[in-house]
């Protein structure tokens, strides 16, 4: 694994090794909608994207399948692959996985879920489509790594 990410100081997850910070020139070549807190990517194009936001967790699992059917209506040539829960290191994680085409591509994606007290953690991965048995375990060993920072609560 790469190096630890801590967001909003209380929890950490483990970057895929030879992921990079995005350069703001990529990034606008890339012509992503939105710009997220945190994108990386490789040599092999494969995006990593973080986003840690304040938010009380509520229906955790309705919240899942709500999300999936959000992304299921905006993305492009969308099919689901499904939704998995999990808990790791004592944090409920949602997994949300499916294929979608870009102008050019067909993409292997995931989107990771958890909440550690009122911090909501979004990580996506995302890889050409062909790659996906290379990708899909290294995405899901990354998620594994997830983890609440204690000593930063007194733990």
């Amino acid at each position: 694994m790469g190096k630890a990410l801590t967001f909003k100081e209380n929890i950490t997850i483990d970057l895929l090794d030879g992921f990079q910070k995005m350069t703001e020139d990529d990034f606008k070549e890339k012509n992503f909608l939105t710009r997220p807190e945190y994108i990386f990517t490789n040599k092999e194009n494969v995006y990593i994207i973080l986003e840690a936001k304040e938010r009380k967790k509520r229906n955790f699992p309705e919240n899942l399948k709500k999300t999936y059917a959000v992304i299921k209506r905006i993305t492009p040539g969308f099919k689901g692959l499904g939704i998995a829960r999990k808990t790791i290191n004592d944090i409920e994680v949602g997994a949300l996985q499916y294929k979608s085409n870009t102008v050019t591509d067909e993409l292997y994606n995931i989107m990771m879920i958890c909440h550690v007290k009122d911090t909501q953690l979004m990580v996506s991965g995302h890889c050409l489509w062909g790659d996906y048995g290379k990708w899909k375990p290294l995405f899901f060993e990354m998620i594994e790594t997830i983890r609440e920072d204690s000593k930063k609560h007194g733990k």
